[in-house]
């Protein structure tokens, strides 16, 4: 834990420019000055909060290793309770902006890492021995574990991002790109204005205004993406099966045609 400390408050250093330069790299990034230039003042101010998780982070994993669960949970709660007020004192009282965000931002983050820590040194007797210079051995070792087990985290997150996507955007694209090689195959204009007035009823009629309803309305928050993707796939089937009866209807009057002639 305590050579953890010392690994993320290396990195925090590292990564101090980026927020100190937050709005440049925004703006570099395409992103507008109106909101580059708040977002970089923001960024800017919550730099002690960024050394807290240094603090915060390594200590959390070692009440969760010693299955110390609940004084997670109560700590969050108590940082819940004193964020609120803390930015209710600062934004409405004192109107501070954003700058009273950022401080209520920092103070609760750093309560939080402060209170763990105070838990872990007067609670954990059996495990906590003291500061130890241990800590500052292998630093470079166990800096590139770090790394590693960091990329590991990254990757674990990126694959069922992407496998999510992929399911949700491949039969489409497979259906779209079948339905259009159909078109032109045929060459036959009824069966692409069909398929194009299908696609947008599907999507533009039906499935977005009975999503904004359920979502705004009814108050089924993001359901609403759901009904959206299962009312599209619902009638892209619905598109998918029309296609094959009308392939199957036009091979059979060209068999038809050639038995005549």
């Amino acid at each position: 834990m305590q050579r953890s400390w010392i690994v993320l408050f290396i990195a925090c250093i590292i990564l101090s420019p980026v927020f100190n330069f937050a709005a440049p790299i925004l703006k570099f990034l395409g992103q507008e000055h109106g909101i580059a230039d708040p977002a970089g003042v923001y960024s800017l101010k919550i730099i002690p909060q960024m050394f807290s998780y240094a603090i915060n982070l390594p200590t959390q994993r070692f009440h969760q290793a010693q299955s110390k669960v609940l004084v997670i949970t109560l700590i969050a709660f108590a940082a819940l309770i004193v964020q609120t007020g803390l930015l209710h004192l600062f934004i409405n009282v004192f109107g501070l902006g954003t700058t009273g965000a950022a401080v209520a931002y920092d103070i609760t983050n750093w309560g939080v890492a402060i209170s763990q820590v105070g838990y872990v040194m007067v609670c954990c007797k059996e495990e906590w021995t003291g500061f130890s210079r241990l800590a500052f051995g292998e630093i470079w070792d166990f800096a590139k574990l770090s790394l590693a087990s960091c990329m590991m985290v990254c990757l674990d997150l990126w694959y069922p991002i992407s496998i999510s996507i992929l399911a949700g955007l491949l039969p489409n694209a497979v259906i779209s790109v079948g339905s259009f090689s159909i078109c032109m195959n045929f060459q036959n204009w009824e069966i692409m204005l069909l398929l194009g007035i299908s696609a947008a009823v599907s999507y533009y009629l039906v499935g977005l205004p009975l999503a904004i309803f359920l979502g705004f309305k009814v108050d089924l928050g993001a359901i609403f993406f759901l009904l959206i993707m299962t009312c599209r796939t619902n009638w892209d089937r619905e598109v998918e099966q029309t296609t094959r009866r009308i392939k199957k209807w036009r091979s059979q009057e060209t068999i038809t045609d050639e038995i005549c002639i």
